[in-house]
């Protein structure tokens, strides 16, 4: 898993990727004041509207499936490279996968890199 603590702000990007996926659901745990927001960009940095992390509404709890939103809208551009920022406070990420529906989905096996694919893991890396 990756952590951060409430004293500063972690962030993690990943590398360019493409999936047929159209919304992104995390599997992630916050502390008391914690929250994890996301951000979506193409492959060459741009942001990809309206997926920015001043749109992102801020996920707050524990969850193995959380459906990230943008002011309400968990569509994300189809079939593109997307590179993932993750801005973590108090908080950890486990793992993230590409869904076509909040209702459909598979955890893709290139994505499954952030460690333990569910919230009971302890190993932590620390972001702060």
């Amino acid at each position: 898993s990756l952590y951060a603590n409430p004293h500063r702000e972690g962030r993690i990007q990943t590398q360019a990727m493409i999936s047929d996926g159209t919304q992104l659901r995390i599997n992630g745990r916050c502390g008391s004041s914690g929250t994890i927001r996301v951000e979506i960009r193409d492959a060459e940095g741009v942001i990809l509207e309206p997926c920015s992390k001043t749109n992102c509404d801020p996920f707050t709890g524990n969850s193995v499936g959380h459906t990230v939103t943008w002011n309400g809208n968990p569509d994300i551009p189809e079939k593109t490279w997307r590179k993932i920022t993750f801005f973590l406070q108090e908080a950890e990420i486990f793992s993230f996968q590409f869904t076509a529906s909040k209702s459909q989905g598979t955890w893709a096996n290139v994505i499954h890199a952030l460690g333990a694919p569910d919230a009971s893991s302890q190993s932590r890396t620390d972001l702060a």
